[in-house]
């Protein structure tokens, strides 16, 4: 098995299989890829602001961000059940967005309480 180090995750999911992230002399991360992305879900969809909180208490939110009406979150759970729940509130737009390679790194970082701007810094 080679081992490619880089910061260039976007070289790296192009070629990769198994991906690990160290962080001082540690592994924070050791997964099949393909796996690491079926346990994650981006999602942007429109719903009221009202219902984050009971969005928060449902699902394992990792990230949520609001733009205006847009809501952006990074989800652990599968694609299908996460968009079923979130169907059920009726949302104007609801879209499940594959996330690259960095996003999960970001996600995994800060999950594991790393400051991430001091480590891409």
């Amino acid at each position: 098995t080679p081992v490619i180090p880089s910061h260039n995750l976007r070289e790296l999911e192009d070629i990769c299989d198994h991906i690990g992230l160290l962080h001082k002399g540690g592994v924070l991360l050791s997964q099949d890829l393909e796996d690491l992305k079926c346990t994650l879900t981006k999602v942007q969809c429109v719903l009221p602001e009202e219902l984050d909180s009971k969005i928060r208490e449902a699902l394992l939110v990792l990230k949520m961000q609001r733009h205006g009406k847009l809501l952006t979150m990074t989800v652990r759970g599968e694609s299908e059940k996460v968009m079923h729940w979130l169907s059920t509130f009726n949302p104007i737009y609801c879209e499940s967005v594959p996330l690259t390679l960095e996003e999960i790194f970001i996600s995994e970082t800060e999950v594991a309480g790393y400051d991430i701007k001091s480590l891409i810094s």
